[in-house]
């Protein structure tokens, strides 16, 4: 998950991890080791998570934006588990956000809203699926 304010990014860590996730933690989007992945081809053979939650207004990088380069990197991520937070969405960033496949969600935070969305997802999530190893995720480290 990654959200340059650190009380939101704590909370919802907290609520994740209550809900069984391990849970990994930026406050922004340059801050992820797979970053540099996002802006070309992604040498990673496998999603690297099962949700990725994210803020849209951040440093350097709106979460859209972000999203944008995944896509355009090939990114193997399933954008249906994709979910964008924010307290200030335009009608601009909502459709643009729609038009990616990306979930939102408003702050402050609606956990029933978003235990409902993570019930919904948990229950397609193919108990055989390969995720990239965490400590290429973690470390940066980019393997093939």
């Amino acid at each position: 998950m990654i959200d340059d304010i650190d009380f939101c990014r704590d909370l919802l860590a907290e609520f994740l991890e209550i809900r069984g996730y391990q849970v990994l933690k930026y406050p922004d989007v340059t801050s992820c080791p797979l970053f540099s992945a996002s802006s070309r081809p992604c040498p990673i053979h496998a999603a690297c998570a099962d949700i990725l939650l994210l803020d849209n207004l951040m440093p350097h990088m709106t979460g859209l934006d972000f999203l944008e380069l995944q896509q355009q990197g090939n990114c193997l991520f399933n954008i249906d588990n994709k979910a964008m937070f924010s307290a200030n969405w335009t009608a601009a960033d909502l459709a643009r956000a729609k038009s990616l496949g990306c979930k939102t969600f408003h702050k402050p935070y609606e956990f029933k809203k978003l235990a409902a969305w993570l019930d919904e997802k948990e229950k397609h999530c193919p108990p055989d699926r390969v995720l990239a190893e965490l400590e290429t995720v973690m470390g940066g480290k980019i393997v093939s």
